[in-house]
């Protein structure tokens, strides 16, 4: 069976052709659960969020929590992005993630960072995963800066890894009974994080990293096994870069399509 997105010759919102539009009805899933979680985090960092032409943003003006997400194709990529300038601190940068594969954004000015792709899995009845590793439950502030600085080192953001304690993970986000972090032990250290959260309908997971010298070993896709069994009855969504996507594939996820990661790289 062929995917949508793979079918459906796109435009742009300038009316131009443009990347092929992803019209596979689970991205909306991902979109509904990134918009849980932008709401969960800003309520833990007492940040501003920002929703308007089909965009919707988080800003911590601190690094990780500088982001915005396409909501629904958009109509008019320009207006789009002048509302997420005004919403923005004016000299920091900012990504854009773009699901469905509508957004024009060299046209405003913003720069093509990457693309990931997405993927779901719909649980089988009675299904238990066996993670094959020791893991350990996120749940003091210790292990949430451990987490954080797996992920700095795991993403190569070096802004993150001097950032203060905190900046990504803050200690009120485990007061959310919908996110679960994990962490990959090896040898008594800890190797790997993943982190998911389940708003009801779907169980999504972001930030999986893994120390550079612990690569390989399939940490990661032990902790996703891990967290899928938390929630065995809602489907499990993710978005993966070329590392890791031979893993979601090895586990049965379901490929829905590209995604596109714009990055605004300030004002000067």
């Amino acid at each position: 069976m062929s995917e949508p997105w793979k079918d459906e010759p796109g435009r742009t919102s300038h009316g131009r052709r443009g990347p092929l539009l992803n019209t596979d009805p689970g991205v909306s899933a991902i979109v509904d659960n990134a918009l849980a979680l932008n709401a969960s985090f800003a309520a833990a960092l007492g940040c501003r969020t920002h929703e308007d032409h089909g965009v919707a943003a988080i800003d911590a003006e601190c690094p990780g929590h500088r982001r915005a997400i396409v909501v629904a194709p958009c109509l008019d990529t320009a207006e789009a992005v002048a509302g997420l300038r005004s919403f923005f601190s004016p000299k920091g940068a900012w990504v854009l993630e773009d699901p469905f594969g509508s957004f024009d954004g060299e046209s405003a000015g913003l720069v093509r960072a990457d693309t990931t792709v997405l993927f779901r899995y719909d649980p089988r009845p009675g299904e238990v995963l066996d993670p094959g590793l020791t893991l350990r439950r996120v749940d003091d502030r210790t292990d949430l800066e451990i987490a954080e600085r797996i992920v700095a080192e795991g993403f190569e953001q070096p802004e993150l890894a001097a950032a203060p304690p905190g900046s990504l993970y803050p200690r009120t986000i485990l007061d959310d009974s919908a996110v679960s972090i994990l962490l990959a032990v090896v040898a008594g250290e800890p190797a790997a994080t993943v982190m998911s959260y389940h708003d009801g309908r779907s169980t999504g997971l972001y930030w999986g990293a893994t120390l550079h010298t612990m690569r390989r070993r399939g940490l990661c896709g032990g902790l996703i096994k891990a967290l899928m069994n938390e929630h065995p009855h809602t489907p499990t969504l993710g978005s993966s870069g070329a590392m890791s996507q031979s893993r979601f594939r090895e586990f049965g996820y379901r490929e829905l399509g590209p995604s596109t990661w714009w990055l605004w790289p300030g004002d000067g």
